[in-house]
């Protein structure tokens, strides 16, 4: 799920002595599409600037929202500070249940800490490449020929796995060379592993995924970012695509596998939902914006051209007759075994062609840097730099 918070043009404000006992600072914020279906809690993420001589320290945060009966406690990461060591930037990330409205008015309450360590919440256990969230296991096995992670249940031992995968230019896979996870954040709440790694024979080009994990939920954030270290020439102070130092590769997808899948319902957008036998193949493929300019020329590739042959998604299934449309945000979900998958894929139509497939065995978040079928022997290109995709997955 996509979900914005918005800061508002009301500066922070340091509370009143009578308020101090429950904030020594108070942020005014508003929110947008902050709603979606079921019961499930669901992750957010957002930054807010502070101002100087405010906050030195973070202990308690908490979010009361306008469309909420009981405040969120959310886990607070200095990105930035003042001259005078003050927070200037703070990241907060929490889970979020349903709402009745989805935009409104917020506070974010916020306390500084009594000291620099963290306790781990009962149940929230974490080592050098795993996390137990307390219903859950996430371990990462640190092998070249493993998965890149594997999701276990504590309750029911059902697992699934996650895999990335990479094809080059001319569509044939490379090896990731993965290196020891390192654990880059762990609080009470949340805990996230990174995991570096090399594309086999592309020197310069390398892979990071961070795991980040909520305590007591099967819930997995996985964000990946590929990283080209080769500098670009910018000819003339201009920056085409094409530049001798890019890398050009035709997918990269981010798989989560599972010995069996069950039926399986794809929500598409907020109008729009399908179903899927078991052991049935789907696939949903973003072509391009769906918006007016969908075929504009900002979106040409190196050789000049505009790749995209099609506006919008097309859902394709053996079952039935393909169905189109405009912008997707799906959310999978799908019965395995004694337990529930669920996959939602953040800004879907937003960074096109992207497509997402489910079939007997796993579902496929896949990345496509090419053009549509019909112009298969033009690859998009990836700028040097960096592209960053992220998927949760919700295991329960």
């Amino acid at each position: 799920m996509n979900v914005s918070l918005v800061v508002s043009s009301s500066a922070a404000t340091a509370t009143p002595a009578s308020e101090k006992r429950t904030a020594a600072l108070i942020v005014p914020l508003r929110y947008s599409h902050l709603q979606w279906q079921g019961d499930d809690r669901q992750p957010i993420t957002f930054g807010v600037p502070l101002p100087q001589h405010a906050l030195h320290s973070i202990g308690t945060a908490l979010l009361e929202l306008s469309s909420a009966a009981e405040p969120i406690e959310l886990e607070g990461t200095v990105l930035a500070r003042w001259s005078d060591g003050s927070i200037k930037w703070l990241l907060l990330q929490g889970l979020v249940g349903t709402t009745e409205a989805a935009n409104g008015q917020a506070r974010l309450l916020l306390n500084p800490s009594a000291s620099t360590s963290r306790q781990h919440r009962p149940g929230m256990l974490v080592t050098a490449d795993a996390i137990e969230t307390g219903t859950h296991r996430v371990a990462v096995p640190c092998a070249d020929s493993a998965p890149l992670a594997s999701i276990t249940s504590l309750e029911t031992s059902s697992h699934s796995q996650l895999q990335l995968r990479f094809r080059d230019q001319r569509g044939r896979p490379r090896a990731i060379r993965w290196q020891p996870p390192r654990l880059t954040q762990s609080g009470s709440r949340t805990a996230t592993l990174r995991c570096c790694g090399t594309i086999a024979r592309l020197p310069g080009l390398q892979v990071q995924v961070d795991l980040t994990c909520y305590a007591g939920t099967g819930l997995v954030r996985a964000e990946v970012t590929l990283h080209n270290a080769r500098a670009a020439r910018h000819r003339g102070g201009l920056w085409d695509l094409g530049d001798a130092g890019s890398r050009h590769f035709t997918e990269l997808s981010l798989a989560i596998l599972h010995p069996t899948l069950g039926p399986s319902r794809l929500q598409i957008d907020a109008h729009s939902s399908v179903s899927l036998g078991p052991g049935r193949r789907g696939t949903l493929q973003q072509h391009a914006s769906g918006g007016t300019h969908w075929n504009s020329r900002n979106h040409v590739d190196r050789d000049g051209h505009v790749p995209m042959q099609r506006s919008g998604y097309t859902w394709h299934t053996d079952e039935a007759a393909p169905l189109n449309g405009a912008r997707s945000s799906p959310v999978l979900t799908t019965a395995c075994e004694d337990q529930t998958l669920s996959v939602a894929v953040p800004e879907f139509w937003q960074q096109f062609p992207k497509a997402i497939a489910v079939d007997q065995h796993e579902i496929t978040r896949i990345s496509e840097r090419r053009g549509d079928a019909s112009n298969d022997e033009r690859e998009r290109e990836q700028r040097a730099g960096d592209a960053a995709e992220e998927l949760a997955t919700h295991v329960y």
